[in-house]
């Protein structure tokens, strides 16, 4: 392994103030796009920050990158409008509009090195003068490289280098144009687990430190949770939810956004009346709700939040009986799956050495707890 990625020091570039990018609020209004007879996007309402990290999150085929490819310039909006500092961008192709993409396959020139990749969008700008151009083309292209920690491999050609220097060299390129927002479009995908969660935080310090708008496309819940200032959750081209991660997380607004984002339980019932739903295993204590009492509802409840034990615990508000069926030991994380006496399968999560003895034992009985305030009501 080279020494780039063993996951050295990040370098956090300071303001360059001789150039500012300046601004980079983005406005999505009322877009649609349809191909065909599918909406692959529909009515979109989004407004991000300026300095913003905003992941657009959700399943393959929500719109999710087809919304990117629109702030792009790839494709035209059917209907909306996009704006960028409050200045409409329709019409406008790629190289018009104050923006860069990172796309999933990096596409980086083979026959050219690592600085006349970086160098080739400064290139094909032009300046009046040509002698400046090169000065300064040099300058910028030698900061951009030093920004992602690639000033070593600037002669070396791309084929020579790993995926994770391949995603960095073409970061560099994006960047290197001081793009007022620049789209990623699952830029990390292709990188094995380990150095994806290095990347991770490495995009996030670099954002930070540039103060760019990072308009961020993902399908993987913890990079979005990881990096994100907010997260639109998508589904069937619209968004479901766009909050902060922590919101997203603990107040999910709907049963798909609580399944997509993280681990959930769920538990099929009748809500009896606001706050009790009588389930096959019982009845269960939950948040109070505003649906109708009859209703087919889930009651969902995060792994973290059910305790297990080999004991009845009679105080509990919320108890279930069932056998442990599996133990899987995730790290500093224990995860036990338990059977219910009416087939469904329950998730529980604790830190290493957090839950008494027999808890292991798979085939054992065992039983549940969890309190109503985790415990949210949705429509079934």
């Amino acid at each position: 392994m080279s020494r780039i990625d063993q996951h050295p020091a990040v370098v956090v570039p300071a303001p360059d103030t001789s150039s500012p990018t300046g601004g980079g609020s983005v406005d999505i209004t009322g877009v649609v796009k349809r191909f065909g007879a599918a909406t692959a996007v529909d009515r979109v309402d989004l407004h991000v920050r300026s300095g913003e990290f905003l992941s657009l999150l959700g399943p393959s085929g929500c719109g999710k990158t087809t919304l990117l490819r629109m702030l792009a310039g790839f494709e035209q909006p059917d209907e909306g409008d996009l704006a960028i500092d409050g200045t409409s961008v329709l019409g406008l192709p790629p190289h018009r509009r104050p923006v860069n993409t990172v796309f999933q396959a990096y596409a980086l020139f083979p026959h050219m090195t690592v600085a006349e990749n970086v160098a080739y969008g400064l290139r094909q700008k032009g300046v009046r003068r040509r002698r400046v151009e090169a000065r300064e083309i040099g300058r910028r292209v030698g900061e951009a490289l030093e920004m992602v920690r690639m000033s070593a491999f600037a002669q070396r050609s791309p084929g020579v280098l790993s995926g994770g220097q391949q995603q960095r060299v073409a970061l560099a390129r994006a960047l290197v144009n001081r793009p007022q927002v620049l789209l990623l479009d699952e830029p990390l995908s292709a990188l094995d687990r380990k150095l994806r969660e290095e990347m991770q935080v490495e995009l996030k310090l670099l954002q930070t430190g540039l103060g760019t708008t990072f308009v961020f496309v993902t399908h993987d819940q913890e990079e979005a949770l990881s990096m994100s200032d907010r997260i639109a959750v998508m589904l069937d081209g619209r968004v479901q939810q766009f909050g902060v991660p922590e919101e997203v997380y603990a107040e999910p607004a709907s049963a798909f956004v609580a399944g997509f984002i993280g681990k959930q339980n769920f538990l099929p019932g009748h809500l009896v009346q606001p706050g009790v739903v009588r389930c096959p295993d019982g009845t269960l204590a939950t948040r109070a709700t505003d649906l109708a009492g009859g209703s087919s509802v889930l009651a969902a409840v995060r792994p973290e939040a059910v305790q297990v034990t080999t004991v009845e615990p009679t105080g509990a508000a919320n108890r279930v009986r069932g056998r442990l069926a599996g133990v899987a030991h995730l790290g500093d994380v224990v995860q036990r799956v338990v059977v219910t006496s009416s087939g469904v399968e329950l998730l529980a999560r604790a830190p290493r050495g957090g839950t008494g003895p027999g808890t292991s034992e798979v085939g054992a009985e065992v039983w549940c707890d969890f309190v109503p305030e985790n415990v949210h009501v949705f429509p079934s």
